[in-house]
């Protein structure tokens, strides 16, 4: 976690931010073409509370959003690569917000559980939902309905927990928003 002392000017605290948010990203990069090369992940046990937390400190979430969070067990863990899964959770915290209904408060909710043979993560939101004519290609490289999207995002998502042992899918989604299933075996 940053630290920011009181005494430094706002510039000084600015420019600190961002060294620290390039470096993360350099390691994220760095990831991502390891994995591009097919080199083995780097896999230990990762606390899913701390990572969602700690991706959405990488959010640039506006005053109308509302977070909520359901762990059951509080402790839950899974073996995974760390930074990689930390982007998968950010992907899909972004989608969230960038589905947002104009003049509505957004609302993520996040629930992560044991569920017979496996650890799930469920991430919804109250966004505009996925049509139904494109929820086939939504995990394809370089698609996107999104105006400026690149449609990496979800497609290297799918990808790297395809490489966890993992599934995602697209649990629910309508016009009142979506949830998505990440599903881990214990």
């Amino acid at each position: 976690m940053l630290s920011l002392q009181p005494s430094r000017d706002k510039s000084t605290q600015h420019l600190d931010i961002i060294d620290q948010q390039i470096s993360e990203s350099n390691k994220v990069i760095k990831k991502l073409l390891v994995l591009t090369k097919g080199k083995p992940l780097d896999l230990t046990p990762v606390k899913i509370k701390k990572l969602c937390f700690v991706a959405l400190t990488f959010l640039d979430s506006e005053e109308n959003t509302e977070i909520g969070f359901q762990f059951d067990p509080p402790k839950l863990h899974v073996i995974a690569g760390k930074i990689i899964f930390r982007q998968i959770l950010l992907n899909l915290f972004l989608n969230s917000i960038q589905a947002k209904q104009l003049d509505e408060k957004l609302i993520i909710n996040i629930l992560v559980r044991k569920k017979g043979d496996f650890n799930e993560i469920e991430i919804s939101d109250n966004g505009t939902g996925i049509p139904k004519e494109i929820q086939n290609h939504i995990f394809e490289p370089l698609y996107s309905s999104k105006e400026g999207g690149f449609g990496l995002g979800l497609s290297m998502s799918s990808d790297f927990i395809a490489r966890h042992k993992e599934t995602i899918e697209i649990k629910d989604t309508s016009n009142k928003g979506t949830a998505f299933l990440i599903r881990f075996p214990n």
